[in-house]
């Protein structure tokens, strides 16, 4: 008789819900295959123009860590966490082989025809050359890549989570058809 492992995920309903702020993180090392499931999560974000312009360093070492403390306003839990996702965006990646990868991969994938690769290499080109705010762009990018991740300092709690702070009601923050009209929910 073959036994199935149970699997130790939650849903995505039980994460969102149960998301806290980790006061204090233990030292207890993190396993190689969550830390790889956590950031694999983040490259199947979407992406403007699937050009997936994210970079993650995965920081492990005490010392990085605590040289990232030190830029980072001295936070605490910076160099306690046994594992910290730094999230950059490449500015320049779309010039320097993203857009030619992703063609080809969209290619492959079915995304597009490739008899279609030079009117869309051709609109891409034309956006980001007259983009009037990249750094803005590439940052929502990136925050989307994040945000799927969830954690940008990833380890066991040491001690209790913080107690759930509420939240506000529905009808205080999701209208219907324009601000101020409440949706009922």
């Amino acid at each position: 008789m073959k036994v199935i492992e149970q699997s130790r995920e939650k849903t995505i309903s039980a994460v969102i819900a149960d998301r806290r702020s980790t006061p204090r993180f233990a030292s207890t090392p993190i396993q190689e295959e969550d830390l790889r499931r956590i950031v694999v999560a983040g490259l199947e974000s979407p992406s403007g123009y699937n050009l997936q312009p994210w970079r993650f360093v995965v920081i492990q070492t005490l010392e990085q860590r605590r040289r990232l403390r030190a830029a980072s306003h001295d936070q605490p839990k910076v160099e306690q966490a046994p594992v910290v996702i730094v999230a950059l965006g490449d500015p320049l990646g779309w010039q320097e082989g993203d857009l030619d990868a992703m063609i080809r991969i969209g290619a492959e994938h079915g995304y597009a025809h490739p008899s279609k690769s030079g009117e869309m290499r051709h609109v891409i080109e034309k956006y980001f050359t007259e983009h009037e705010n990249m750094p803005m762009w590439l940052n929502r990018q990136v925050m989307i890549a994040l945000t799927t991740i969830c954690l940008l300092a990833i380890g066991h709690c040491e001690g209790e989570d913080k107690h759930y702070g509420g939240r506000f009601p529905s009808e205080r923050v999701i209208f219907a058809e324009r601000f101020g009209n409440p949706l009922p929910l």
